[in-house]
This record gives C-alpha cells, structure tokens and sequence, in this order.
C-alpha cells in the first residue's frame, strides 16, 4: 500500500508541473491531478504498468482541454457578482416602497 502511495505522489507531482506548464491554475492543477489519480486508482489493475505514464498525461490533459472548454463558454462568474443578488433585492424593495409612498 505504501509503494501506491508512493507511485501516486511522484506521479502526482509530474501531473501537476506538467499541467501548470500548460497554463492551468494552481488551484485547477490540483483538482486535476485529483481527479486523475482517482481514475488511475479506479483502473490500475487494468492498466500496463509501461502504458501509466502517458495514460495519465492524456486522461490530465483532456481534464485541462474540458476546462478551458467550459470556462469559455459559461465564462467565470467574479465573486463579487453574488453580493449583488442581495444587494438587488434591497434596492427593488426599496423602488417598490417608493411607488407605493
């Protein structure tokens, strides 16, 4: 069990220099690294040994492309936006009240 562990953190590790190269996010980069060591974990017994390598690198690298995909075309919604739900109930409240005065 020890040596999986092992082998995940060194992978992990080549996963992740390899997708901040690529342009990914700190963050990002750890949830995809994440999410490809869970899938490797979930088919290791499946997997050639010889062949782990460059499945990970494609399985990380396809993770990346759906990313980027995704933010594209939803874009990224700045966090301050969410303040302005509240803040926009307050403000028709208030237009509301007006009308009715």
């Amino acid at each position: 069990m020890e040596q999986l562990e092992d082998l995940l953190k060194e992978k992990g590790k080549i996963i992740y220099r390899y997708l901040r190269k690529m342009g990914s996010a700190h963050d990002d980069a750890q949830d995809i690294v994440q999410d490809t060591l869970y899938k490797a974990i979930l088919i290791l017994h499946d997997l050639d040994s010889a062949r782990l390598n460059p499945w990970l690198f494609r399985v990380a690298y396809n993770q990346y492309i759906d990313l980027t995909r995704k933010r594209k075309r939803w874009g990224e919604i700045p966090m301050d936006t969410v303040d302005l739900i509240g803040k926009m109930d307050q403000v028709e409240r208030l237009y509301r009240q007006e009308w009715r005065d």
